[in-house]
């Protein structure tokens, strides 16, 4: 198989095992056993993450704190295959995916390697390491602390969400499986800095329509009611308008278009009423 490596990358290839990783981490990436991910793995300490699909671990390379993801199915097909796929397809898109990003200047981490198993002959067992952002949790972490008591402290929260989905939405970028184990933050200065992460199976496009929008919103609100049915999270329906007016700031006339999908979609039957009160 022929592997369109990106610029500032190269390929190591070790018995049934593939990487690709970005030459300044090279040395110490190899010195941390990544040519032999399942070693590497029993090295790495495991990350509690409620949301997203695979196992998450970290590990710090001479020093340098990194993040790997397991890849693995959800839903039927996690009890059939568990974290086998067809080829080596879905990684290494994400992989120039979220250099392509990053490099854009959008809010996310910075894509270190890809490392590909194979597995039974047709079979690939795949990781996805990035640069751990140092201080950054999820949102549904700091949604359920008592941070979030000043309401003060939520909606500027809340607003720098809103602000990071509408950057990546306007550059174009589809986050596939927007949720709100997906989203990051930490502190910064008076307000918080705000990054979204796992861009497996994500696209760009030149320009997301409303529908795509809306699409996206809706994903991230059902996240939001998931999370909130097993623990408590102080988000309410106020400020889920809030969230949705801050995004929609200088849309013009695509605003109360954007918010009649999202309404028709999540089935609010009072939320046009509510929004007025914030026009």
């Amino acid at each position: 198989m022929k592997y369109n490596i990106p610029s500032g990358y190269s390929k190591v290839e070790k018995g049934g095992v593939i990487v690709i990783l970005a030459d300044s981490y090279r040395d110490k990436l190899l010195e941390a056993g990544i040519a032999d991910p399942d070693v590497m793995i029993k090295q790495a300490s495991p990350v509690e993450t409620p949301g997203g699909r695979g196992k998450v671990y970290s590990i710090s390379p001479g020093g340098v704190k990194l993040v790997i993801r397991h890849y693995e199915h959800g839903g039927f097909f996690r009890k059939v295959l568990g974290d086998l796929f067809l080829g080596a397809w879905r990684p290494l898109k994400e992989l120039a995916l979220t250099r392509r990003a990053f490099s854009m200047g959008l809010p996310v981490p910075e894509s270190i390697a890809v490392c590909m198993k194979k597995q039974l002959g047709i079979f690939t067992r795949s990781w996805f390491i990035s640069k751990e952002i140092r201080g950054a949790v999820e949102i549904a972490v700091l949604f359920a602390g008592t941070g979030m008591e000043p309401v003060s402290e939520k909606r500027k929260l809340l607003y720098a969400v809103a602000g990071a989905i509408r950057v990546m939405h306007d550059r174009g970028l589809y986050h596939n499986d927007l949720n709100l184990g997906n989203i990051l933050a930490r502190k910064k200065d008076e307000g918080y800095e705000v990054f979204i992460v796992d861009l497996d199976k994500s696209v760009f496009r030149k320009e997301l329509s409303i529908n795509q929008r809306v699409k996206n919103l809706s994903r991230l609100n059902r996240s939001v009611d998931k999370i909130a049915g097993k623990k408590p999270l102080r988000v309410n329906f106020r400020d889920k308008l809030r969230f949705l007016k801050s995004y929609s700031d200088n849309m013009k006339k695509i605003d109360r278009e954007l918010l009649a999908g999202i309404m028709k979609s999540v089935k609010y039957k009072t939320g046009v009423t509510v929004w007025k009160k914030y026009q």
